[in-house]
């Protein structure tokens, strides 16, 4: 299975708020402020972002294979 990391950098903005993962456009998991979040997935071509109320983060896709660690930085601008 392939890793796909997600830390999300310690702000004030939405500090009380999880940031929802979305893979596919699904929620696979959250990650906290400050926090780190590692998902195991099956290779394959994914879609990812980052979703926090009504405010989504742009679309990233990528191919994903069994050896893959990939890693993502979240933040509000």
């Amino acid at each position: 299975m392939g890793k796909v990391v997600f830390e999300r950098d310690d702000q004030f903005a939405n500090k009380m708020r999880n940031y929802q993962i979305l893979a596919n456009e699904k929620i696979i998991g959250e990650v906290a402020n400050g926090g780190k979040e590692t998902i195991d997935l099956e290779p394959g071509t994914y879609t990812f972002q980052i979703k926090v109320d009504w405010c989504v983060s742009r679309t990233y896709t990528v191919d994903l294979w069994e050896t893959d660690t990939m890693h993502f930085k979240c933040g509000s601008p």
